[in-house]
């Protein structure tokens, strides 16, 4: 067997097995076969109940309680759905999308928050299904393994953001799933998915905008009718982020400003944001598969460069360094925080490519070597891809099982708080004591259980009013520590709520 130049090797297009009957299993061309044959959307009939029922499933073994953010959804969709929005004061940011589905959602009261762990769960999986569809598509079953691996074991994919119920990876789930669109030629469905991403992520609007200007406008039969249509879309989408604010609290940029408060250190603390970024990014997928995609990148520059030719996972590349560089400017104008949520719908295009460039790296070593053992050199190559990470492995493992346990107490302090509620003698008596105080992260959920606005629960006790302390002991201010009394404590630590109050016992 001749031995293959390295460059030549790297830039060649990855080999995918033809089909029984096909004209590549005849004899003929690979490429003409694969360019010939029309790219096969996932089977959305069969995955979607599929995810849905997963979903719902593990509510039934994982913890079900909802983080910070999708609380304060919560309650924004319940006002909504009562006619009106109050945003003043609220620390979370207008997300359209959850609130759009918790509207929905709010008819179903006390259900309403595990009906959005199933929505947002179902997300999740279908992000998997669509990360080993792509790569199966580009490169075969083992690039698509490969690829779904790498998004499942990416930083807090499988952790904090799917137990608590987390929209960024809904969010990369539309991009995979308008991609799948667009490789099908569906572009009008691939934009709709798009136009539902950016409801996630405003900054997908400026892809948004010019993918409806190439790949809508310029083939669209009827380009009156067409760009009306994409004009419309893309004015909602601010509309969306903007609206609820400027009705909510009178401030339109309320959501803006709360989004560049770095308030636990990370990229905006760093001498350069922007790279800090990029660095935050590339944490996120395990080092084998950053250096995968880093390479195929190089390869598919290479490949234009030198031979004028596309490799088949050159426009996956180029959203993924699209978006984390976008990403990665916000940040460096202090437009955003860059938190490693922020970043997976790069990051999920990242591993599809980085996931094809294993494949194709598998199938190029024995070539490379011919005198070795394929079997051998492919059981060593898997050996590295997933021992090689093991001390990230380890420790994200590690981070998941603190993740379950935060979760856990999430859940059973939100079914401790009713009874909080009662020891302090009802919700008519909390509303008229005064002020209301809770424990950090938890004025979302006592917002939504007292049914008032989220500016309405504060975390700094005053001179009259209640506190809802969770966990250890609350902390009163020491000028006002002689005016309130523990009337009872909730559930057991840490699960614990304890009360506290300046009222008088109600009356009996």
């Amino acid at each position: 067997m001749r031995r293959v130049p390295v460059a030549k090797a790297l830039t060649e297009q990855p080999h995918r097995p033809a089909p029984p009957g096909s004209t590549e299993s005849q004899g003929g061309c690979a490429t003409c076969s694969a360019q010939a044959s029309p790219h096969r959307m996932v089977n959305y009939r069969r995955w979607l109940p599929a995810s849905l029922a997963l979903a719902g499933g593990s509510l039934l073994c994982l913890p079900s309680g909802l983080g910070y953010d999708p609380w304060s959804w919560m309650v924004w969709g319940r006002e909504l759905d009562h006619g009106t929005i109050i945003t003043a004061g609220a620390a979370s940011s207008i997300k359209p999308l959850p609130i759009g589905v918790d509207v929905l959602l709010a008819p179903f009261g006390g259900a309403a928050g595990d009906l959005w762990l199933v929505f947002a769960r179902a997300g999740i999986i279908m992000s998997v299904v669509l990360v080993y569809h792509l790569g199966r598509a580009l490169a075969g079953r083992a690039a698509g393994i490969t690829a779904a691996a790498g998004w499942l074991t990416a930083y807090q994919v499988a952790g904090y953001l799917a137990l608590e119920g987390m929209s960024e990876p809904l969010c990369a789930a539309f991009v995979l799933a308008a991609w799948d669109a667009h490789l099908a030629g569906r572009r009008w469905r691939a934009f709709a998915l798009g136009f539902l991403a950016s409801l996630v992520r405003v900054e997908l609007l400026a892809f948004l905008a010019l993918y409806g200007a190439l790949a809508l406008l310029r083939r669209a039969p009827r380009r009156r009718l067409a760009a009306v249509t994409v004009a419309a879309l893309l004015a909602v989408v601010p509309l969306a982020w903007l609206l609820p604010d400027a009705v909510g609290s009178g401030d339109v940029f309320r959501s803006a400003v709360r989004a560049t408060y770095e308030s636990q250190g990370g990229p905006l603390l760093s001498t350069v944001p922007g790279l800090a970024a990029l660095s935050e990014a590339w944490r996120t997928l395990i080092w084998p598969l950053v250096v995968a995609f880093g390479v195929d990148s190089l390869a598919s520059l290479f490949a234009w460069v030198k031979y004028r030719r596309l490799r088949p996972t050159v426009w996956l590349a180029c959203g993924a360094w699209g978006l984390l560089g976008l990403e990665a400017v916000m940040v460096q104008l202090h437009l955003d925080t860059g938190a490693p949520r922020y970043l997976l719908p790069g990051v999920a295009l990242a591993a599809v490519v980085a996931g094809c460039a294993w494949a194709g790296a598998l199938q190029i070593l024995p070539r490379l070597l011919p005198k070795a053992r394929p079997g051998l050199l492919l059981a060593v190559a898997w050996v590295v891809l997933w021992a090689a990470p093991a001390n990230a492995l380890v420790e994200r493992a590690q981070q998941e099982q603190h993740d379950w346990a935060a979760a856990k107490s999430v859940q059973h302090l939100a079914n401790e708080l009713p009874r909080a509620v009662s020891r302090l003698g009802g919700r008519a008596a909390v509303l008229a004591c005064g002020t209301i105080a809770a424990a950090p992260l938890q004025n979302p959920v006592v917002a939504w259980e007292l049914d008032v606005p989220l500016g309405h629960v504060g975390i700094s006790p005053s001179a009259h009013g209640v506190v809802f302390g969770a966990g250890g002991e609350p902390q009163v201010p020491a000028r006002y520590a002689g005016k309130y009394r523990t009337v009872g404590t909730v559930g057991s630590p840490p699960y614990r709520w304890t009360a506290l109050t300046t009222c008088p016992p109600p009356e009996r």
